[in-house]
């Protein structure tokens, strides 16, 4: 009531200024308090690495429809060194993992809406850590696995045996990518003083760009060997053929212009670049090397009684792959002096 008694009705805005404002002072003096995600499972399906991360929701959630209800996932890649976070409102994730190491995840329920006071609430975290089975025979596991993704085509995988591996042991091979229901055993082994050291993949077997996941392990009488496990994109294992045929003329004002085709192979010619060594011939010369994406090469006049020897070789580029093998040398192709 106003002071000359008449009545006074506040703004609506003014009203719900205030509802607000109790609803903070109430929230703040019972603080909301969230559950953890539940029955949190790690699930192999014998991908070799891919991992099945699933949950459930608090069961203090089950009924509730006032709440965007998220959850925040954590687990450490240990590829990178470092945890990965991701937000889902699934309750479900799958993630590539090393099975050599711990399997380290950790969950958080997110609450954002009328029931958490417009703000985002957070539980405590729910976590798992699963570690790797004991090795019954140390010291078996392969070293030095080498992959090459030869011209696109088919990939050759070699390794060395471990350190302690009795002369009689035999190590299998199996991989998976996710064209693939399950994973398989190599198709073709590589041999080496008749035993197998290595694995040869058609092309139809293999996948780019996504987890090539491998796995090495093998038996030596009853006694399972210590097995090791890979992750390759095989983008970046690819080593292009070697280059056919170089074509040499002289241009009218004297310079030397190389030409070439590029190798064989299903690696896009945009893929690749090129490295063109020229020398006097013979030994002992300098050498001078320039890399070009392009297939032909022209070099300044060696002068009238001097050869110049070229040769090229190709490697698929930084914007194709992040790594790649440089191929063989061609063999090399030279212009003759004229004295």
């Amino acid at each position: 009531m106003a002071v000359d008694g008449t009545l006074w009705y506040a703004p609506v805005w003014m009203l719900t200024a205030v509802l607000l404002l109790l609803m903070n002072i109430c929230l703040a003096d019972h603080e909301i308090t969230v559950d953890p995600p539940g029955n949190i499972q790690i699930v192999d399906p014998g991908h070799l690495g891919q991992l099945y991360i699933n949950w459930t929701l608090p069961a203090s959630l089950q009924n509730r429809t006032d709440c965007e209800i998220r959850f925040e996932l954590q687990y450490f890649n240990t590829y990178e060194g470092e945890w990965t976070t991701i937000r889902t409102r699934l309750q479900s994730y799958s993630a590539q993992f090393d099975l050599e190491k711990n399997v380290h995840v950790r969950i958080q329920t997110i609450l954002r809406g009328p029931c958490s006071g417009s703000k985002e609430t957070k539980s405590p975290p729910a976590e798992v850590l699963q570690k790797p089975p004991g090795v019954d025979f140390p010291g078996t596991k392969i070293k030095g696995l080498s992959c090459i993704f030869h011209q696109k085509e088919y990939m050759n995988c070699t390794w060395h045996k471990g350190h302690r591996t009795p002369p009689q042991a035999t190590y299998c091979l199996y991989f998976w990518h996710r064209k693939m229901g399950h994973a398989m055993e190599c198709p073709k082994y590589i041999r080496s003083h008749g035993h197998r050291s290595g694995c040869s993949f058609p092309g139809s077997s293999l996948l780019e760009f996504t987890e090539f996941n491998v796995c090495v392990n093998g038996s030596s009488e009853g006694d399972l060997l210590q097995p090791a496990y890979f992750t390759l994109q095989l983008q970046n294992h690819v080593k292009p053929g070697v280059i056919d045929t170089l074509h040499l003329k002289t241009l009218p004002e004297g310079a030397v212009r190389l030409e070439w085709a590029p190798p064989k192979g299903r690696i896009p010619e945009a893929c690749l670049e090129f490295e063109v060594e020229s020398s006097p011939e013979g030994t002992g010369g300098l050498k001078v090397k320039n890399v070009t994406r392009k297939t032909h090469f022209t070099a300044s006049p060696p002068g009238p009684c001097k050869s110049l020897c070229f040769r090229v070789k190709s490697r698929v580029h930084e914007f194709c792959s992040d790594a790649s093998f440089w191929s063989d040398w061609s063999h090399p192709r030279c212009l003759s002096g004229n004295c």
